[in-house]
Parts: structure tokens; C-alpha cells; sequence
């Protein structure tokens, strides 16, 4: 939550909002920023839950009734999480990354093409000349 926080909101928010993007309701990934997309899991070790951020994913190895995550900088994790849940997770990661990456790039470009429109606006309101292809 001091995460979600940090950056302008709360976890309970961050999940309401993966929920209704992605018409889940239950196990929402949940967006930080640009390189941190987080899911839950379960320590093997300790039975507490851990937050694995999608991005550092490497690998995923199936142990029996657990999973082994391992990491873009080779560190391994070893998970009571099912293999098949493990990859239900990453895909909704997937998933929800895909559609939010199509949301910033709609946003873009309609900001960019409001300020294109308000440019010319202002042009005309100077009288500048104005060429059409």
C-alpha cells in the first residue's frame, strides 16, 4: 500500500481498477508504474504473502505442487503457488499490460492531435498562413 501510495494512490484502488479492466475479481495484478506490474504469491519458507513483479520474470519451473520463479538477475524463489495459477497470473499480467499500453497510446495520440487542432486554431486567430495537402 506505501507503494501504491508513493505513486498518487492506494492498493485497495489499484486493485478496484484491474478488476474492472480486466473483468476479474479476484487476483488482480496490480500496475505501479512503467516497469513495475506486481502479483501476489505465497513463500515457500515462510507461508507469508510476496509481491513478484511481472517485469523481472524470467522463468517459471514446475516443482511438484509449487513453483519456481526465476528472475532476470538469476535469483530463484521458490513459491507454494501451483504452476498453473503461477501461469494464470503472468498471463493476466500480460493481458493487462497489453491493454493498458493501448490505453497510454490512445492518449497520446489524442493529445497530440489536440494539440495539433489548437495549434492551428491559434495560427488562423494570427493570421498565419496555412498550407493544406
Amino acid at each position: 500500500n506505501r507503494l501504491c501510495e508513493f505513486y498518487g494512490s492506494s492498493l485497495i484502488g489499484r486493485k478496484q481498477a484491474a478488476c474492472a479492466f480486466l473483468h476479474i475479481r479476484q487476483k488482480a495484478p496490480i500496475y505501479i508504474r512503467e516497469g513495475i506490474l506486481l502479483f501476489q504469491s505465497i513463500a515457500a519458507a515462510s507461508s507469508q504473502r510476496i509481491w513478484i513483479n511481472y517485469w523481472r520474470v524470467k522463468r517459471l519451473v514446475k516443482e511438484c505442487y509449487q513453483t519456481r520463479f526465476v528472475f532476470t538477475d538469476h535469483s530463484k524463489l521458490l513459491t507454494d503457488m501451483e504452476y498453473r495459477s503461477a501461469i494464470m497470473q503472468m498471463r493476466r499480467c500480460l493481458h493487462y499490460s497489453y491493454l493498458l499500453t493501448i490505453r497510454m497510446n490512445q492518449l497520446s495520440i489524442e493529445n497530440s492531435a489536440g494539440e495539433d487542432y489548437s495549434t492551428m486554431n491559434q495560427r488562423i486567430k494570427n493570421n498565419d498562413d496555412i498550407l493544406f495537402a
